[in-house]
């Protein structure tokens, strides 16, 4: 049936070379096991700094759309520049507003103006990189 020798047949030099080799079959399969328990921690850290980062390109994507969309309600807005004012401090309120995730043109209407540009406390001024006179403008 077989040309495997039986345990009758088996010679002391078979069985010797079948325990080597089970003796080195068990070391392979113990390093083996060793190098999965190192590199599974590995994995699963870098599945959750995948994760974190396609949440993060997921979250700029849609911060970028905000500021196209704000940028193109206000180049077609019908919307009078507010006095005290300039058309960029209003563009650069909108873009703003978009990029904190504010929906929609009214989210820019909506920031308290307490100067020219209706920026936030703490935000930067359009004017504050471009200084101006901008109580005449």
């Amino acid at each position: 049936m077989t040309d495997r020798p039986t345990a009758d047949t088996i010679t002391d030099d078979e069985l010797d070379a079948l325990y080597a080799r089970i003796k080195t079959l068990e070391h392979v399969a113990a390093g083996n096991k060793r190098h999965v328990q190192l590199i599974v921690p590995e994995l699963e850290n870098a599945d959750a700094a995948r994760r974190v980062l396609r949440d993060r390109a997921e979250q700029a994507e849609a911060a970028i759309e905000r500021v196209r969309r704000a940028v193109q309600e206000a180049s077609t807005s019908a919307t009078p520049v507010r006095a005290g004012r300039t058309l960029a401090g209003q563009l650069v309120a909108r873009v703003l507003a978009a990029l904190d995730g504010a929906p929609g043109p009214a989210a820019a209407e909506a920031i308290e103006t307490e100067n020219c540009c209706g920026k936030p406390a703490g935000a930067i001024c359009v004017h504050d990189v471009m200084p101006t006179d901008h109580t005449t403008e």
